[in-house]
């Protein structure tokens, strides 16, 4: 990212900070010729601040921004034979992010005024594909999917919260795809 360079030509010395940081980590273990399982997880995380203070009008404002996001996943993939295989998926992912900014004025008494908006996503998923190799030329496939999202956004002011926005939806999907290679120059999906 360029936050840092671009805050460097802007902000001329101003106290600044922008740091990000990333891991991943993924194992398999073929448990025999049939089976696989695969664990897979991420986790990152941004955080951009700086203070600006300018004395001529004996004001302060301090900025901060923090968000990151997380996912682990486990598959099982199962192949009974060479004409089909299945596929199942359980995720578990989260994004968030927290931005604060306040505002201080130095006079006759030193008053403040803090906005502090945040947000998160979780999200908990079963997902189940299954191909079946009908001929080289043709393979229907199928799919389920359950999702589970848990979301939350609120905006505070001086330590009063002025709203906050819980939902919890569950979401379904289904699927069904036959596909025919007739020639080289012609499928049907």
């Amino acid at each position: 990212t360029y936050f840092d360079v671009l805050a460097d030509m802007m902000n001329k010395g101003e106290d600044w900070d922008y740091y990000f940081w990333d891991g991943q980590f993924k194992i398999f273990s073929d448990l025999n010729e049939e089976n696989r399982l695969t664990f897979s997880s991420f986790k990152g995380r941004d955080v951009l601040s700086f203070i600006f203070d300018n004395e001529e009008i004996s004001t302060e404002f301090d900025f901060d921004w923090d968000w990151g996001n997380t996912s682990n996943s486990l598959k099982w993939r199962f192949i009974p034979s060479s004409s089909f295989l299945s596929e199942m998926v359980v995720t578990r992912s989260g994004f968030d992010f927290d931005l604060s900014f306040s505002e201080r004025y130095r006079g006759n008494s030193y008053d403040e005024i803090e906005f502090v908006i945040g947000n998160e996503i979780k999200d908990l998923s079963i997902k189940e594909k299954v191909t079946w190799f009908a001929s080289p030329r043709h393979t229907i496939s199928s799919g389920l999917d359950v999702k589970n999202l848990k979301m939350k956004f609120y905006l505070d002011i001086n330590d009063v919260n002025y709203f906050k926005i819980s939902q919890s939806p569950y979401i379904y999907s289904a699927y069904l795809q036959d596909k025919w290679i007739i020639s080289k120059k012609l499928s049907l999906q």
